[in-house]
């Protein structure tokens, strides 16, 4: 699996609100700037969180937790990605990396015999 990041986010305050914001690529999209926020959970199955561009949810993620290290599992228009949490070490680096799997480029491919 080839590893690809995609974007990175903030966590940032404003008018007494915290929020978490940054820039994130979505290929022949475009690079677009959008932002995380909470969702009110009814039931387990739902998602912890939203990503938004503009008004419009665009993501979904749940938090996953793999020997103690919590991280949030979801997609971005239907590509499976994850949201680590960055270990900074200057104030100006992002608090968060989106990343997605990409299967290897010269992994052989699979074809059927007639």
């Amino acid at each position: 699996m080839k590893k690809q990041y995609i974007g990175n986010l903030w966590n940032n305050r404003k008018d007494n609100e915290t929020f978490t914001s940054g820039k994130i690529d979505l290929g022949p999209l475009g690079r677009v700037k959008a932002y995380l926020r909470k969702l009110q959970k009814e039931q387990d199955n739902q998602p912890d969180f939203g990503l938004y561009v503009n008004r419009s949810q665009i993501g979904a993620f749940w938090y996953k937790d793999n020997e103690g290290n919590r991280y949030l599992s979801g997609n971005i228009l239907g590509v499976q990605v994850t949201i680590f949490k960055n270990h900074k070490e200057k104030d100006t680096d992002s608090d968060y990396s989106i990343v997605r799997y990409r299967e290897s480029e010269n992994k052989e491919s699979v074809s059927k015999s007639d």
